[in-house]
């Protein structure tokens, strides 16, 4: 009888130690993966571990997106979800794309019911406020642009089980092409290529931030991080072609000009960029738009005249057309065979007297002739078969391949680059400095190919070439979009472009009016204290002098002109820098700019801090890093923390171990006695 009292009691201590123990306590947290940023298929909420590069990643998070377009301009508010499923007090951090024209100005922090709105600073300053909140325990926020279409969001103090939600706004002028409205929305984060340093020759060019290694994981599990999207459309006009050539959806006319639209799944995965297009119905003339927004005592104008008929057009000239074509690793799959259909389209549409090369790269650029060679049907024939061999492979090194298609003189009246690839490289600002340098007359035009290219570089590199930017998102669209950009490519509709106000007060964005295109209209914001009665517009109409007057008279008030001018404002002046300007001058402009439109840029960033007590004590709930062991192949040295953190730790399987070898040694004693 006292043994079995022994027994009972030894057995119910043992239980209530381990039961109590903080291992068992641990074994109640989910199982989450190790990462590294790498390795993260779409944006999503990773957790700081105590092994420097390794992350574990948050369960899903819920993604909202709401879209509100007026006339060209979109505004679109997104809100994130972030949850803490460990026992730990953790920061986040969340990586996600927006468009390359986008203007950031709004964030608000929600969390127990309280919601904090972030303020634009300097992004030194705002670094400094967030992270002494994250040392005192503080809920805070931090959205910091890595490129104009790279944010990221960290997210300090999240307690053990607790929610905090992110809500950004921003806004952007819609694309319209070829008698279409397109609205673009990056849902995934692609991985940059950031090539070697050439210590040959050091490079004066300014940069931008250290290579940005985005999350990314080919394995990714279907489902994974849904967004709900909606969009509420008011085009201001009745339109006769409603869709998106991404994503299902659901659609409802509202009125005679005012639609809705659906993703018709709630569980759609980020795993492409979001596209939707309409079609006005304007008939056969002309449309001008000008609507404006008086900000800060300040008129701002929007100015859009789409373009005369696409008969009128400039008798044809001979033109040298050279393709480069990106076959790196990440063009793997379908984004090589789209590339390979769009070189071959290009090659068809070339005419007698045209002269042509094509230059293919990865880690290394070659080109098929030594210099451009006339469109013969045996040089074609060459051409063809050159490109049907194309496979994929190494790095992403584009700027050897530009040097190469621009190393020769033009031998033609007109000289145009196509520059067919995803555009994922890490030195953009490297390349813009030699276009910058280096284009002189030749027009540079980009195809953009795949589910998520690097619009950025795309749309940048073809501002710098006075040419377009076309986006391919699946293999269906070749045809069409490449021979649309061919249609272009035989003339320009509007030339030597100029605006002129009368008032020398009034600032023109862009700068550099580019030529305008079949298909597309010609968009200019303004500013001035007090915008004039009329703006004239005037350039070289399929080879002869035109011009119109435009009256600059708003029935309406626009929202978001204003920012749109400003995001406009601060490209030209990050793009001076490629030219040489002074980079603590143009710092201080696009700071000023910045600030007094409340905007995200390269020098400014969006926090918000909860002043809030934290309901932690006095001493907060100062995020932890999370302790754990490199997995296995990433390392021999075991860091310092301890175990996998897993569905069943090691800690605990440790304890029930010696806690069976005592109780063995217990039974024994007991059995002796």
């Amino acid at each position: 009888m006292r043994q079995q009292y022994t027994w009972q009691l030894f057995l119910t201590i043992l239980l209530l130690m381990l039961f109590s123990s903080p291992a068992f306590a641990a074994s109640e947290e989910p199982a989450l993966r190790q990462v590294t940023l790498d390795q993260v298929a779409q944006g999503g909420l990773l957790l700081k571990t105590s092994q420097p590069g390794i992350y574990l990643e948050a369960p899903t998070i819920d993604t909202a997106m709401r879209v509100s377009v007026a006339g060209i301009v979109a505004r679109t508010t997104v809100t994130q979800k972030f949850h803490n499923p460990t026992s730990h007090c953790v920061e986040g951090i969340y990586v996600f794309p927006l468009p390359e024209n986008s203007a950031v100005d709004q964030m608000h922090l929600s969390v127990g019911g309280r919601v904090i709105e972030g303020q634009i600073k300097a992004v030194e300053e705002a670094r400094k406020v967030y992270e002494k909140a994250r040392e005192e325990g503080k809920h805070a926020s931090l959205v910091e642009q890595q490129r104009p279409n790279l944010f990221t969001t960290s997210v300090a103090s999240l307690a053990p089980g607790e929610d905090v939600e992110v809500e950004i706004a921003f806004q952007q002028t819609l694309r319209y092409d070829h008698g279409s409205y397109e609205l673009r929305l990056p849902l995934v984060v692609a991985p940059r290529y950031m090539p070697a340093a050439d210590q040959s020759s050091k490079s004066n060019a300014p940069s931008l931030p250290e290579n940005v290694t985005v999350p990314y994981r080919a394995d990714a599990p279907s489902g994974l991080n849904p967004v709900e999207l909606s969009v509420d459309l008011h085009p201001g006009f009745a339109i006769r072609k409603l869709q998106s050539p991404s994503h299902v959806i659901t659609q409802s006319a509202l009125g005679p000009s005012h639609y809705e639209v659906h993703l018709a799944s709630a569980t759609t995965p980020a795993d492409r960029d979001f596209r939707l297009s309409w079609e006005p119905d304007l008939g056969n003339e002309p449309r001008v738009s000008y609507v404006d927004e008086i900000f800060d005592g300040s008129h701002h104008g929007l100015l859009m005249v789409m373009p005369p008929a696409d008969s009128v057009v400039t008798a044809r000239v001979p033109r040298e057309t050279i393709f480069v074509m990106d076959t790196s690793g990440s063009m793997e799959g379908e984004s090589i065979r789209q590339a390979r259909q769009a070189l071959l389209t290009g090659l068809g549409s070339l005419h007698d007297g045209d002269s042509f090369n094509v230059v293919e790269f990865s880690s290394e650029a070659r080109q098929l002739f030594d210099a451009s060679v006339d469109a013969t049907p045996e040089n074609l024939a060459k051409a063809h078969d050159f490109v049907e061999a194309l496979r994929t492979t190494g790095g992403t090194e584009m700027l050897p391949a530009l040097q190469l298609a621009l190393s020769h003189e033009p031998n033609r009246e007109v000289r145009q680059v196509i520059f067919v690839t995803d555009g994922q490289a890490g030195n953009e600002a490297e390349i813009f400095s030699y276009l910058k340098s280096h284009l002189g007359t030749t027009r540079l035009f980009t195809v953009g190919i795949g589910s998520a290219p690097n619009s950025y570089f795309l749309s940048g590199a073809a501002r710098m070439g006075a040419g377009t930017f076309t986006f391919i998102g699946n293999l269906n669209e070749v045809a069409q979009k490449m021979g649309e950009l061919f249609h272009k490519l035989e003339s320009p509709v509007l030339t030597s472009v100029r605006v002129e106000t009368g008032d020398p007060e009034v600032q023109v964005e862009p700068s550099q009016i580019p030529d305008v295109y079949a298909g597309e209209p010609l968009v200019i914001s303004l500013k001035s204290a007090h915008l004039g009665r009329s703006a004239t517009i005037t350039g070289q109409l399929g080879g002869r002098p035109w011009s119109a007057t435009v009256a600059l008279v708003s029935d309406s008030q626009g929202s978001g002109i204003a920012r749109l001018w400003a995001r406009r404002r601060i490209e030209s002046l990050m793009d001076s820098l490629t030219a040489g300007g002074d980079a603590i001058k143009v710092k201080d402009d696009v700071l000023k700019v910045a600030l007094d439109y409340h905007l995200v840029s390269q020098f400014t960033s969006l926090v918000a801090v909860d002043m809030t007590p934290s309901a932690f004590g006095q001493a907060g709930c100062r995020s932890e890093l999370i302790p754990l062991n490199q997995p296995a192949g990433w390392g021999d040295a075991d860091p310092e923390g301890s175990l996998p953190r897993t569905a069943t730790p090691a800690n605990l399987l440790l304890l029930l171990g010696g806690g069976a070898i005592l109780l063995g040694f217990v039974l024994r004693r007991l059995a002796i006695s």
